[in-house]
């Protein structure tokens, strides 16, 4: 049985980085996409703080306005543990995906310990129907939400019994969804320093856990899972069991790990679009519009 300091380890990204030290990757990181965000809301046409709720950080950013009606849209959920960043500095696609033509809704919401990781997943669940309501209203031919480590178990979580309610001809504007460096098993970071905001029971910790969910989406839904090269094995081992799930429950699902990059310069490069994950991702839109 793993002991508290070697899941602390393990569920510790940054301290697998390669590139840097971790206090380095981290400062980093925070420098870059702090940056490139206030870049993409100078430079790109947009409408800030759109409300989907009534607290301070229940707001949509929604990027590329001036794009045509139909554009498709990626809508995007930051990670941080489900503690730590947020919307403002989580930009760092939009400049890249708008010039391929998409726009970008980034998601904002509360964060522990001022809210349980139950009500966070509600809240994405929220944000998601007005994200919809937007895309109905434009005419969008079809969205794409995709999320980050903490973001891609609220990204997962959008898939059990909350998306079947979501009437047919809705779930219809869902194309793909895109999940990065997830974490989709809570149960190993109870006994961590990450619950120490988070305050999981191990009950909570696996009814909130996508791997253990019955699965709910239509068949016609890419699955796209991506890990870096740099992740601790307990991050891969969690994305490949992830997509092995949605394998074994006949879902349409690709996982890719991309060489040399870490859990934090992997979507860094969302703001390249001569990167990879840029590729990866524009690409499958590509195809399913």
């Amino acid at each position: 049985m793993a002991t508290n300091e070697s899941l602390e380890l393990l569920f510790s990204p940054r301290k697998w980085a390669k590139r840097a030290t971790p206090e380095e990757v981290i400062r980093i990181h925070v420098e870059f996409v702090t940056k490139v965000s206030e870049i993409a809301r100078k430079n790109i046409p947009c409408e800030l703080n759109v409300a989907y709720g009534s607290t301070e950080r229940e707001k949509l950013d929604i990027y590329g306005i001036d794009l045509p009606s139909d554009a498709p849209i990626f809508i995007y959920i930051h990670g941080g543990y489900w503690q730590d960043l947020n919307k403002d500095i989580s930009a760092y696609a939009v400049e890249s995906f708008y010039k391929k033509g998409i726009k970008v809704i980034v998601m904002g919401y509360t964060l522990c310990p001022n809210s349980s990781l139950k009500n966070i997943v509600q809240e994405i669940q929220v944000a998601f129907l007005a994200c919809l309501e937007y895309a109905k209203k434009c005419g969008s031919r079809g969205i794409y939400v995709g999320g980050h480590s903490a973001g891609a178990h609220l990204t997962a979580s959008l898939f059990q019994e909350f998306f079947c309610s979501i009437p047919e001809l809705d779930q219809n504007y869902l194309k793909g969804v895109v999940c990065i460096s997830g974490v989709y098993d809570l149960m190993p970071i109870v006994q961590t320093y990450i619950n120490d905001a988070l305050k999981l029971t191990e009950a909570l910790a696996k009814e909130l856990s996508p791997i253990y969910q019955t699965f709910c989406a239509k068949d016609n839904i890419t699955f796209l899972i991506i890990i870096g090269q740099y992740e601790s094995p307990a991050f891969h081992e969690q994305s490949k069991s992830f997509y092995q799930k949605l394998k074994d429950a006949g879902y349409n699902a690709d996982f890719v790990e991309i060489k040399e990059v870490d859990h934090f310069n992997i979507v860094e490069n969302l703001n390249d679009s001569n990167s990879e994950i840029f590729k990866l991702i524009t690409n499958k839109m590509r195809e399913l519009h």
